[in-house]
């Protein structure tokens, strides 16, 4: 759905992240609804290990979200061929359970948890990014923040079971949560 470039907060003088649509599809109503609905869901989070959102908005007829760009690696990237090392990988489990958590406690499903969308900084520290495809469980956020473009489930190329469940309109937490203790179950 969206480009992520790395650009400068010129007032604030911080290095940020600028999520916009792909240009093929900035003119696609429904997913520049959508990129507003990722910034008003991640927004209403406040987690050490979830991005931050600092602004979302238009210039040049473009639209945009703004956030904390986070030094380091994807846990895809991150990963080697034999697995990570049991510590590390209990560690990085730790944080993105305790953002999931933090996640449902507002309401917030984010439907599209996998390697790609946990950042590793150099030091350690969690970050869990991407609420494209987030959903609210309750109406914590909005109704809005259910829709997917054109209504259908995507993400990464499968159907694990918290997919399955959506299909069926049963995502939710328990979904979520399932996934990161079973991860050997699928």
């Amino acid at each position: 759905m969206g480009v992520v470039f790395k650009a400068r907060d010129t007032r604030l003088g911080r290095l940020v992240a600028i999520k916009v649509l792909s240009p093929a599809r900035e003119g696609d109503s429904d997913l520049r609804a959508r990129l507003l609905r990722e910034a008003r869901a991640t927004s209403s989070l406040n987690h050490p290990s979830i991005v931050t959102v600092y602004e979302a908005g238009s210039a040049e007829d473009v639209d945009f979200i703004a956030m904390e760009y986070v030094e380091g690696e994807t846990l895809a990237r991150r990963i080697p061929e034999g697995g990570m090392a049991m510590p590390e990988a209990m560690a990085v489990a730790r944080a993105v359970a305790s953002a999931l958590a933090a996640a449902h406690a507002s309401g917030i499903v984010h439907r599209d948890l996998k390697p790609a969308n946990v950042m590793v900084r150099p030091d350690g520290i969690v970050k869990v990014m991407d609420f494209g495809l987030a959903k609210a469980a309750v109406s914590a956020v909005s109704e809005d923040v259910t829709k997917t473009a054109g209504g259908t489930i995507a993400g990464a190329g499968h159907r694990p079971i918290h997919v399955a469940r959506a299909s069926r309109g049963e995502a939710g937490r328990y979904t979520q949560r399932h996934l990161l203790v079973r991860r050997d179950a699928l």
